[in-house]
């Protein structure tokens, strides 16, 4: 995959998109979170053993896996790869490390993996229509 075939806008506000997903999902904003998939989107996470289709189905999802209060979940995305592979469809991957604890104590590493992404053009946002998780290794 290349990022080169995107323009500077579309680039920026997909970019900007990775981070309100992983600021929505550290924060426990649910409706953020959400907000951050087209309507019908799906997230799967095998190891895990969920799949949710839907707004409804991943806000269950994120209440399901909240932080407990005391503690502190932060979400890294590096490696983004970009490739534009239709007008309204752009194709993604990147790596995801998760760090955690207590607050206040040094952080330790929850887990580690790749996602896959398939982003839309939803009425002039891009949005995830489908993202993949492939941990390697984590602490659930």
């Amino acid at each position: 995959m290349q990022s080169s075939n995107l323009s500077g806008g579309e680039y920026a506000e997909v970019m900007s998109l990775y981070a309100r997903y992983n600021h929505a999902s550290d924060a426990g904003d649910l409706d953020g979170f959400a907000a951050c998939f087209t309507v019908g989107a799906t997230l799967v996470n095998a190891y895990a053993g969920f799949e949710a289709h839907g707004h409804e189905e991943l806000k269950a999802m994120k209440r399901k896996a909240a932080t407990p209060s005391g503690e502190y979940r932060r979400h890294w995305n590096s490696n983004i790869d970009l490739e534009k592979v239709a007008p309204d469809h752009i194709r993604g991957r990147c790596y995801l490390l998760v760090w955690g604890g207590k607050c206040g104590d040094e952080p330790r590493m929850l887990i580690s993996g790749v996602y896959e992404d398939d982003l839309s053009l939803t009425h002039g946002a891009w949005k995830f229509s489908k993202r993949q998780l492939h941990v390697d290794w984590g602490r659930f």
